[in-house]
């Protein structure tokens, strides 16, 4: 993966921060096509064995306005 230096980086430290015992969340997003899957896919495979991931995906319907 390159050029994801920080955002692997984040990640270690989120993981470090579970393994002290402290809930972490990790938010990715980012515009169609950046890569974000791939970023995720990587990450996933970097981590302990021990470790579960819930992943979830969702999209925001054009047709609602944002305030």
């Amino acid at each position: 993966m390159v050029g994801r230096t920080a955002e692997r980086a984040a990640v270690r430290q989120c993981v470090a921060g579970v393994q002290d015992g402290r809930p972490m969340l990790v938010w990715v997003e980012g515009e169609a096509g950046s890569g974000k899957s791939a970023l995720l896919d990587a990450l996933v495979g970097d981590l302990p064995p021990e470790f579960g991931v819930l992943r979830a995906i969702g999209f925001l319907p054009h047709h609602i306005a944002l305030s």
